[in-house]
């Protein structure tokens, strides 16, 4: 379902990297109105190589004290964020990076839901109804 961001052949195998981004986004994305606009931004993080690595990285600069620990493979826990309905809107990628790095998702499994990000951005980029100033962003980021 390309819509969801998983990846399918003819044959309807799945592609398991895009298993795994749609596996996090379900994972972390709040309840309520938020959970629209929380996934669809997350999934275009997705799509943006290195950009969790560097969100990492200036969160352990502004926090030397209490630097990101990513959480260990025997104790998997996300926890979602809570948005009030009227911020839903107002989402940004600092906030879903913010819940990213305190859910102390590990770089690597971003790194894996990469092609989950790019059959996201794919699929939407040329909707009608899309944003298009929001994923031409994303699709420019992709080539910094």
């Amino acid at each position: 379902n390309s819509v969801l961001g998983i990846a399918m052949d003819n044959a309807y195998r799945i592609h398991w990297r895009t298993m795994l981004g749609h596996a996090i986004t379900r994972g972390l994305a709040p309840t309520g109105r938020a959970r629209g606009r929380f996934a669809r931004l997350l999934a275009l993080i997705l799509a943006c190589p290195g950009l969790y690595r560097e969100a990492i990285v200036d969160y352990n600069a502004a926090n030397p004290l209490a630097p990101f620990t990513p959480m260990s493979w025997t104790d998997i826990q996300l926890r979602p964020p809570h948005f009030e309905a009227a911020a839903a809107v107002n989402i940004s990628n600092a906030d879903v990076l913010r819940a990213m790095i305190a859910n102390g998702l590990p770089s690597e499994w971003v790194d894996h839901a990469y092609t989950f990000g790019v059959v996201y951005l794919e699929t939407h980029f040329f909707e009608a109804n899309a944003s298009i100033d929001l994923y031409r962003d994303i699709d420019d980021e992709q080539h910094r």
